[in-house]
């Protein structure tokens, strides 16, 4: 095989792999989102990082115990010296969960998970607590802010650096094959391919550098409390409103990702029907007595019948 059509297949290929990456992120991103609507609990976060989740207790939404936690455990990392005493206090039924003599949560047989009691569960949440709260006053202290002020700083370098260098690299040493095969192209037809190639990888190019230089913002963001709370916030916004179902279509609601995948799943269609076209057409077919007209009229045939089943 031709190097140049070789090198088109491996970029076709990579473009693919990258967009499907991208789409089962998305779905398994807004995976937790659903769960937890379908378990009606929800997640106690500290400076930006998930705790556990909590379930209704009487009167009170889980979204209300969880606001209530947060607000409080963050009120003591602003008002309380360094040193914490998380302990359990209550009975074996109903135990609660203290921080320096204050209330943070009755623990509930709803709250728990299969095999334990209110008591083990609170203890283990004493645990989570307890750890959460010292690294919270330690990521407040001068040394790490220092020492997260240079890693920040050496980061945001380091995905410079490299988002330069791979542009550097396919505009000296990649793209001028592409130039190359397009100067040796005389005719109008075989400069297409050639053309859509370099464009692909381009394409592929700016989408690589685009994600070093975004997880290098979601790295130095996560040093930092406030920014890894503030980054944390943005994410969910993002996600729910790719779930929140607010495109209608005919007489049923569609979120934007399940649109998205809707288009998606139909595309496959189409390229898994054109595959069995092919497939049927040069392999299974021309074993025949048949005519080339019969051959493609029964490709034809499945090629739709595929499209149509598969849109039912």
């Amino acid at each position: 095989m031709n190097p140049f059509f070789r090198c088109r297949y491996w970029l076709t290929q990579v473009i693919l792999v990258v967009i499907g990456a991208i789409a089962i992120a998305c779905l398994i991103a807004a995976a937790p989102i659903v769960a937890q609507d379908n378990l009606n609990r929800v997640t106690i976060f500290l400076d930006g990082r998930p705790l556990f989740e909590v379930a209704p207790a009487g009167s009170l939404t889980a979204q209300q115990r969880a606001d209530y936690v947060s607000d409080t455990l963050k009120h003591i990392i602003e008002t309380a010296p360094p040193t914490i005493d998380v302990e359990i206090a209550g009975t074996d039924n109903l135990p609660v969960i203290k921080v320096n003599g204050n209330h943070l949560l009755s623990v509930t047989s709803n709250d728990t998970l299969t095999g334990r009691s209110p008591k083990e569960q609170a203890r283990f949440w004493q645990t989570l607590v307890q750890n959460a709260m010292e690294r919270a006053f330690l990521e407040r202290t001068q040394d790490y802010i220092v020492q997260a002020v240079f890693l920040s700083v050496g980061c945001g370098l380091w995905g410079l650096i490299s988002s330069w260098g791979v542009g550097s690299l396919w505009d000296h040493q990649i793209k001028w094959l592409f130039h190359k095969k397009l100067t040796k192209s005389t005719h109008r037809y075989r400069r297409q391919p050639a053309l859509r190639a370099e464009i692909a990888g381009g394409t592929l190019i700016l989408l690589f550098r685009v994600t070093i230089l975004v997880f290098t913002l979601i790295y130095t963001s996560n040093l930092f409390p406030q920014t890894r709370q503030l980054s944390r916030q943005v994410n969910d916004t993002f996600v729910q409103s790719l779930t929140w179902e607010i495109i209608w279509v005919g007489d049923k609601p569609y979120s934007f990702l399940g649109l998205l995948t809707l288009i998606g799943l139909f595309a496959a269609l189409i390229v898994l029907a054109k595959v069995v076209k092919k497939v049927l057409r040069s392999r299974i077919l021309r074993l025949t007595n048949l005519s080339r007209p019969a051959q493609q009229t029964i490709a034809v045939i499945f090629h739709y019948g595929i499209l149509s089943i598969g849109s039912i």
